[in-house]
């Protein structure tokens, strides 16, 4: 079902970015915290004006990056993707060697 494609995706991706609502999502979606620790974003990033205080302190104690973007001329998946093609965020994940244009971004639960 749609949990084993939520794994599967998890599991193949380099790098895995969450925007501030889809933080929250994720957190409640898995059923305890040795499945939440098993599916630790590397970034989560937007306004943040949807993120959860108990969310963002569960991912903050547990070394997530929580970045805030204030720009309104941008959603949070644009927030969450240009993070992607900064160079000098060095997600370790990542090989250096690709260029952003060739990355393959995958996006779950957008717009919802």
């Amino acid at each position: 079902g749609g949990h084993d494609i939520f794994r599967r995706c998890w599991q193949v991706s380099s790098v895995r970015i969450c925007a501030d609502g889809a933080a929250n999502r994720l957190y409640d979606g898995l059923l305890d915290d040795g499945a939440r620790s098993a599916h630790l974003p590397h970034l989560i990033r937007g306004d943040l004006d949807s993120l959860r205080d108990d969310v963002r302190d569960y991912y903050e104690r547990l070394g997530v990056r929580v970045e805030r973007d204030p720009c309104q001329d941008t959603h949070d998946l644009e927030k969450c993707i240009n993070a992607l093609e900064d160079p000098s965020r060095g997600f370790p994940s990542l090989p250096r060697a690709v260029p952003p244009s060739d990355l393959t971004v995958l996006v779950l639960g957008a717009f919802g």
